[in-house]
């Protein structure tokens, strides 16, 4: 009995082998156990991929090159293409990288399969194909070794790259410094500006050409009326207008920038004692013109300045001088112990004549220039015969004074003179301008940067444009006629702006009303 058991479990066993011995080839047979080598694609089909593949660094290497060609060079259309394609590559980059190193990724595989390597590093290798992969690899398998940091290292490249390829060509400007020669109107040469100022006197001086030449300063004179901005200027702040005015222009900061130049483009002069940030202690400083507020101005008219620029894009700045006046006025008092029949308190009026004070030019009516209501002179005093024969190296001790003057009738209809009197000081300072061309067809646009008075000057200096003798007394018989009315009880504009500028353009009656 055990014999023959011994027999059948020989033959059971022999049988068992003997199957499994049979079917050995047949496993063999479905591939199941071929080499890596074997079982992977044809050579052909490999480098064939492998270099479809390498067209892709090849071309990135080509544009590499054109921006390395291009680096330093004039803009041109070779270049703009070049930028459109490089739109594009960083467009593509991920995608591209992607499509190069994961093929890559599983060669390496491959390669480290045939050649022995731990489980844990092949699918490391196999599974990481994104960056976000890559990762995830490394936190969910707990294993980080010189082939995890390899791999990061590599897929961080690809949102790096596609940056790297949109920001490396660009354009950008090529700043080339030239100094370019400027003529600006005056400065502060005072030896200059006292012959300017006598040689332009002769405007009010002769017959044929002075007629000729008044005509042009007067139409000057009312022109630079005609531009909103002057609105707002030296305007009352607190005026119920005020702010609508500033709606009406554009906003605080379109007020600004129409402010900054005058109707012909001249850089308008800030007024420097009254710009934000002014310091009188400190009158040598350098004070910048703000661009988000509503700059007072020294004149309408701003500084002519020829050349300093070319016709092309690109700034330019420039140091320049000016000097412009100023007033310190008291309070208005009755002015009739000064306009009396036969007093010669004032220089240039007449008090004796039958002409009312503001109709006096030239000792006589001037009807068809119109109406004014105010009148200017000099109080007839030795500090007047000084200044008349200063010249322009000497400083007068003594303020140069305005009188202004002007009707007043109350309740009962009675005609009382009013009278203001007026320090007259002069400014000198310096300014840094800055002109910008956007475009070769845009404007040439000019403004003042920073301001400051002029060191080795006077701060309020004595000598003024009204010393001189003969400018003077033209220009106190020339302004209250600028827009004067040819109706006797309006306004001119020069009136109007002196009451508040808000009402210019609204002189009937007097301007506007709150």
């Amino acid at each position: 009995m055990d014999e023959t058991a011994r027999l059948e479990l020989i033959s059971l066993i022999s049988s068992t082998a003997s199957r499994e011995s049979g079917k050995t080839p047949v496993l063999h047979s479905s591939g199941v156990g071929e080499p890596l080598r074997r079982s992977s694609s044809s050579w052909s089909r490999r480098v064939g991929l492998a270099v479809l593949l390498l067209i892709i660094p090849i071309a990135y290497s080509v544009i590499l090159a054109m921006m390395a060609h291009l680096h330093g060079k004039k803009q041109s259309s070779f270049g703009d293409t070049l930028l459109e394609v490089l739109s594009v590559a960083s467009t593509l980059w991920p995608i591209l990288f992607a499509a190069v190193l994961g093929p890559l990724l599983k060669s390496i595989a491959l390669f480290r399969a045939e050649r022995g390597s731990k489980l844990g590093s092949l699918e490391f290798l196999l599974t990481s194909q994104t960056t976000a992969s890559a990762l995830k690899n490394i936190l969910t398998m707990g294993w980080i070794g010189s082939w995890a940091i390899g791999v990061i290292a590599i897929w961080s490249l690809s949102p790096l790259g596609g940056q790297a390829a949109l920001r490396s060509l660009g354009l950008q400007p090529n700043p080339i410094s030239t100094k370019t020669p400027a003529t600006y109107y005056l400065g502060n040469n005072r030896s200059q500006v006292f012959q300017y100022y006598r040689a332009g006197a002769s405007v009010f001086f002769g017959a044929s050409a002075a007629a000729s030449l008044i005509s042009d300063m007067r139409t000057i004179l009312s022109t630079s009326f005609s531009t909103q901005d002057i609105l707002v200027s030296h305007a009352n702040t607190s005026s119920p207008h005020y702010n609508e005015t500033i709606t009406d222009l554009g906003g605080k900061w379109e007020a600004s920038r129409s402010g900054r130049r005058d109707l012909w483009r001249n850089v308008r002069i800030p007024f420097l004692e009254l710009l934000p940030g002014y310091d009188s202690d400190d009158p040598h400083a350098w004070v910048s013109v703000p661009l988000d507020e509503i700059v007072p101005y020294a004149s309408l008219i701003g500084l002519p300045i020829r050349g300093g620029s070319f016709e092309r894009p690109g700034n330019s700045s420039m140091a320049v001088h000016f000097n412009y006046q100023t007033l310190s006025c008291g309070n208005a008092f009755n002015g009739s112990e000064w306009v009396r029949n036969g007093s010669t308190a004032l220089w240039y009026h007449n008090t004796s004549a039958s002409v009312p004070l503001r109709y006096q030019y030239n000792d006589e009516a001037a009807p068809n220039m119109g109406y004014p209501n105010i009148w200017f002179d000099f109080p007839n005093t030795s500090t007047l015969a000084e200044h008349f024969l200063a010249t322009f190296d000497m400083e007068p001790q003594s303020k140069l004074q305005l009188v202004m003057g002007g009707g007043c009738t109350d309740a009962t209809d009675k005609y009382t003179e009013m009278l203001r009197l007026c320090d007259i000081s002069t400014s000198y300072i310096d300014m840094q301008i800055g002109c910008i061309r956007a475009t070769v067809d845009a404007d040439l646009v000019c403004q003042a940067k920073q301001a400051r008075h002029t060191p080795s000057y006077p701060i309020k200096g004595n000598l003024t444009a009204l010393s001189s003798r003969r400018l003077g007394p033209g220009i106190l018989r020339e302004l209250p006629f600028t827009g004067a009315s040819h109706h006797p009880w309006e306004p001119s504009t020069l009136e109007t702006y002196l009451r508040d500028p808000l009402g210019v353009f609204h002189r009937i009656h007097g301007g506007l009303h709150g």
